[in-house]
């Protein structure tokens, strides 16, 4: 959903129809309303010399940014199963779980750079390529673990002792 919500943006050119973070528009949901979009994109167009904006683009970035901290939240609570199990998971497996939110958080930061510097074409490109890293690596962490719990030696409910050992 991220990266449609990002593409969607993108193509709808709608990537600073918020200029200011953390806030939007001076508030934590953007305060816009139908009447407030000719005064508004006056301003975008005259004075910032930027395509004028909707209702529609602003709700879509605020999408945006609410699903990354939303999938924030997530990949840190995983990070934390990790690391309290971090004992009976393989090396690979952990350093994957416990990179995942180090890869996340520099694509979040990349975001916030892509406002803060108006889209600069580095950033915003960079921005791009760590999401679709980040996608990438929860897609490999997420096979690891379904290979490594499906291995019968190391599947968490295997603990059962081999025939003709006492327990």
């Amino acid at each position: 959903m991220q990266l449609g919500f990002g593409a969607a943006m993108r193509h709808a050119h709608a990537g600073l129809s918020i200029l200011d973070f953390p806030k939007a528009y001076g508030h934590w949901w953007p305060q816009i309303h139908k009447a407030d979009l000719p005064a508004l994109n006056v301003e975008r167009t005259e004075v910032l010399h930027m395509p004028p904006t909707t209702l529609g683009q602003i709700h879509l970035q605020m999408g945006h940014r609410l699903m990354a901290g939303l999938i924030f939240l997530g990949v840190v609570g995983a990070a934390v199963i990790v690391w309290r199990r971090r004992a009976l998971l393989p090396a690979g497996l952990r350093w994957l779980g416990l990179g995942w939110p180090v890869v996340l958080a520099a694509q979040i930061t990349l975001g916030i750079y892509t406002i803060w510097t108006q889209k600069a074409a580095d950033v915003a490109t960079a921005h791009v390529a760590v999401g679709a890293t980040s996608l990438v690596w929860g897609v490999i962490l997420y096979a690891a673990v379904r290979r490594w719990s499906a291995v019968p030696a190391f599947a968490p409910s295997a603990i059962e002792q081999p025939a003709g050992v006492a327990a």
